[in-house]
């Protein structure tokens, strides 16, 4: 059995390379002889610390979750810490490509169409989404609070679609004007809150 120490510093490495290879390639393209050469690991040594691939890619959903609940905790927090303008400054922040990874981006694609047809990880996902989407509406309460909850979810709703789509259509390159109108475009919807 490895030490403790080796088996996290190893597991990190495997996973920044499966993350790295699942953006690349998608979840089912993401090969273990693929891995391996990403990692510098040999096969053998990527199963002996992380299992099946199975339990790779639980590892691998479970990393982009934490990964990604960090980020949006950081970002709600913020908003909170402001006197006011929450709402607008949420979108500043989520449509500006200074915050945006198009790694993790490019994963969340990946880990999406895997799940379609994986139910465990589409439950994972959903709560995940949901999760943002009761951000976006906390955020929105601190600027409309007298504005009743179904609204604010529904703007909230709309706010988070238009980001995933921008953000999803990244790949593509030259989508600053889309970026740009999509901006306008969630601005727009919270600006229809009295």
């Amino acid at each position: 059995m490895a030490r403790p120490s080796v088996k996290a510093e190893r597991t990190e490495e495997i996973l920044i390379a499966f993350e790295h290879c699942v953006a690349l390639y998608g979840v089912e393209g993401a090969t273990l002889e693929r891995l391996a050469s990403q990692s510098g690991l040999q096969r053998s040594l990527v199963r002996h610390y992380m299992g099946n691939r199975n339990e790779l890619i639980i590892a691998l959903v479970n990393r982009f979750l934490t990964q990604s609940r960090v980020s949006f905790g950081e970002l709600f927090n913020y908003l909170e810490s402001l006197e006011d303008d929450q709402a607008l400054k949420m979108v500043e922040m989520l449509f500006d490509t200074n915050y945006m990874n198009t790694t993790q981006t490019a994963v969340a694609s990946a880990l999406i169409i895997y799940s379609g047809s994986h139910l465990d990880i589409a439950n994972l996902l959903r709560t995940w989404v949901q999760d943002i989407e009761n951000g976006i509406t906390d955020v929105l309460k601190m600027t409309y609070e007298n504005e009743p909850n179904d609204d604010l979810q529904d703007i909230a709703a709309g706010v988070l679609g238009i980001y995933f789509n921008v953000d999803s259509l990244e790949v593509l390159g030259d989508m600053e004007e889309f970026r740009v109108r999509s901006k306008r475009s969630a601005v727009r919807l919270i600006k229809t809150l009295s």
